[in-house]
């Protein structure tokens, strides 16, 4: 999809390579059109992704152990961290990226993951009790703030994610 003339994908390329806090930059992809769109946004691909990880229920957990695995069967240097921007978030803009890297840093956590209210207020949530099968709403279902992943961001440790299998824990 495009705004304002650029397609997410590009939008997503051009952010990344203007961070300040990222050492290296990769795509994920299996389309030649998507590694055409990232090589003409200024960043030259060399991982494919493979066939097999073509599928909807591939896992973004999926694709990255996958590359994590591809760059040491090409003899690349380990990396420690892998932040993922997902194209689909394109209000993401490079000061953000730099200020979740430097946030992160300062946490000395393992992972940190962008999230977002889930809604101006627990009134409007509804949640099933798995037991019971009753659903409850609003303060009866909720004691505190509710927050969902936004897709922003997702940073962690490759020793986390081979560990976990997830960006958090």
């Amino acid at each position: 999809l495009e705004i304002g003339g650029k397609s997410l994908l590009e939008r997503t390329v051009k952010t990344a390579l203007e961070s300040t806090t990222l050492d290296e930059i990769a795509l994920s992809t299996d389309s030649a059109e998507y590694a055409d769109m990232a090589t003409t946004a200024g960043l030259p691909t060399k991982y494919k992704r493979p066939a097999h990880l073509n599928k909807s229920e591939t896992t973004s957990i999926d694709v990255v152990l996958d590359y994590l695995a591809w760059r040491r069967d090409h003899d690349m240097p380990d990396i420690s961290h892998v932040l993922v921007l997902q194209p689909t978030s394109p209000q993401r803009r490079s000061e953000d990226i730099d200020r979740a890297v430097k946030t992160w840093r300062k946490s000395g956590e393992a992972s940190l993951v962008s999230v977002m209210p889930a809604g101006p207020s627990a009134g409007y949530l509804v949640i099933e009790n798995t037991n019971t099968g009753k659903l409850a709403g609003g303060k009866d279902a909720v004691d505190g703030n509710v927050f969902v992943l936004d897709g922003k961001f997702f940073l962690a440790s490759v020793d986390m994610l081979v560990r976990e299998s997830g960006f958090w824990n």
